[in-house]
């Protein structure tokens, strides 16, 4: 060690600590103070949600509302098991703040991580880079399942690099319980067997390894696997012949990849289905290299960018067995990305897992930066950047909470009230809102599993003029129209101002009289009077 890293590394213990809790903490206090409160989660977190509420009423793994994915909402049953007086939001405040806490408790295998390659100034640089990044906060606050998966990953690359036998079986354990948070955590079994083999050792005692540590992730995976495992669908013949439904959404994946964008069945989306099927294979690799460019760029944008761009400038190209094995990490990360992108899903999130490999390569140019004079207070001065543009960012990005409150309010009116209503942004409430209604009581579901609401939820995209959406519409269960001062269709703004016109709408809520900040019409609509309007018209 030359004397310049001798001065990067003169950190104590004691010193070490205190600013590792210190970023803890701070990183807790922002994500806090960004905390939803008044409205309910939506989403992949609801089903969470309410998966976690099955586990508790029904026992173990319900069949019921997911099939894949079990182990973040198997997680939260725990902490929700010791709260049974609480309402809805409440339990929904806490599985926000339990993925916080995952969140904020990632920095200490991303130190551990990093010490590996750099000095403690650095590496605790980069871990608050980590810890305030904006995304990864946006998505910790949102309550869903990312937060433990990165976790888990973190963790398994971490003991990778201690190159020992203890610390192989460590990671693919970890890996394997991935695999029950999110399903594509399977895959990252591949690198863990290459790292094996890119050790210094004897080959014998890699391959004694390397049977070791799969044997004992088959051992921890296996009844992953397992649950829920359908006997019936192999001995049917029917479609769905994969008994496990872990292994069934692999084959989705992969015959859709293969197959089915060339087919027109059942498992080729709306998306190709106006696509001759020579044009769709081209489309599909054209949308998710382009997709994964522009979201990685959107996810890695305003901080990590900054550090990515000067990493390629400073970094080395020789390919080192270390830089393997995050480059194979890195692209089995990306292949749900890469996937979801190709089928038109545009989502951000589902690059996260790679951020904490993206920190240990821009940790290259923070290495740089604290070799000039005055280190300490460069240190200090990036990641106070980094606070503050985070917390514009954030501010700048998240949806006003008191105008999602009182949208809250006008679906939990709508629920008390209405048997159909216009499919509009406040519809995303429903469901939580049908079930603070009848709380404790788990919400019905279809054939497929998948939670059912009561509430009819009626599009307008193929209508231009309220007649025509009321003609279409009221076989369909619609019972009331609710409209914001803009909407997504010109004729539903035309009801918001002109509402008088209509004698066929009663108007039955307005938000102005609770002193909403965000106004809300809700109408009832009269289909007699409408039908008898109609009539003498014609």
């Amino acid at each position: 060690m030359n004397q310049m890293e001798k001065k990067l590394s003169d950190l104590t213990r004691k010193q070490t600590v205190i600013s590792l809790i210190s970023i803890l903490v701070i990183g807790i206090i922002l994500r806090l103070s960004f905390l939803p409160s008044g409205f309910p989660l939506t989403l992949d977190s609801f089903v969470y949600f309410v998966y976690s509420l099955s586990i508790i009423e029904q026992g173990p793994f319900p069949t019921e509302y997911l099939r894949v994915n079990l182990g973040w909402p198997s997680f939260l049953a725990i902490f929700f098991s010791f709260f049974n007086d609480s309402n809805m939001l409440e339990l929904m405040s806490l599985q926000r703040i339990i993925a916080i806490s995952i969140s904020v408790a990632t920095i200490f295998p991303i130190y551990r991580l990093l010490r590996i390659f750099f000095t403690k100034k650095v590496s605790l640089v980069a871990v608050g880079i980590f810890c305030f990044e904006p995304h990864l906060i946006l998505n910790s606050i949102n309550g869903g399942g990312m937060p433990l998966f990165v976790f888990l990953v973190t963790s398994s690359i971490l003991f990778v690099f201690y190159q020992k036998r203890n610390y192989f079986i460590i990671s693919f354990v970890l890996i394997a319980l991935s695999t029950f948070v999110r399903y594509e955590g399977l895959l990252l079994v591949i690198p863990l067997i290459v790292s094996i083999f890119l050790q210094k050792k004897k080959t014998v005692i890699k391959i004694q390894d390397a049977i070791l540590c799969f044997g004992i992730f088959l051992l921890v995976l296996t009844p992953i696997l397992m649950i829920n495992y359908d006997m019936e669908a192999i001995v049917s013949g029917e479609y769905q012949k994969i008994g496990s439904p872990v292994l069934w959404h692999f084959y989705i994946g992969m015959n859709f990849v293969t197959t089915g964008i060339h087919s027109d069945n059942d498992i080729s989306t709306d998306r190709f289905q106006d696509i001759e099927p020579d044009e769709r294979i081209p489309i599909f690799l054209k949308d998710l290299t382009f997709g994964y460019i522009k979201f990685l760029f959107l996810a890695s944008f305003p901080i990590l960018l900054i550090g990515i761009s000067a990493s390629v400038l400073f970094i080395s190209k020789r390919l080192t067995k270390n830089r393997i094995i995050f480059l194979i990490f890195s692209i089995l990360l990306s292949i749900s990305a890469l996937y979801a992108y190709g089928r038109g899903i545009e989502d951000s999130r589902y690059l996260l897992p790679i951020f904490p490999i993206i920190i240990v390569f821009i940790s290259v140019s923070i290495r740089r930066l604290m070799q000039r004079k005055f280190s300490n207070e460069l240190g200090i001065f990036v990641i106070v950047g980094v606070i503050v543009i985070s917390v514009f960012y954030i501010d700048y990005q998240i949806s006003d909470y008191q105008e999602q409150q009182e949208i809250y309010t006008a679906a939990l009116f709508i629920v008390d009230n209405a048997k159909g209503v216009n499919l509009e942004p406040g519809a995303k409430f429903v469901k939580a809102a049908e079930m603070e209604k009848n709380w404790r009581e788990l919400p019905d579901y279809n054939r497929n599993g998948k939670i059912q609401v009561e509430i009819n939820r009626i599009g307008t995209e193929e209508y231009n003029t309220l007649e025509s959406f009321l003609k279409n519409s009221q076989h369909l269960g619609l019972t009331h129209i609710l409209v914001y001062e803009e909407n997504n269709k010109k004729f539903l703004s035309e009801v918001f101002h002109n509402y008088n016109e209509y004698s066929y709408l009663n108007k039955v809520y307005d938000s102005s009289s609770l002193d909403h900040k965000k106004h809300i019409k809700i109408f009832e609509i009269d289909f007699q009077e409408y039908e008898k309007e109609n009539n003498s018209e014609s």
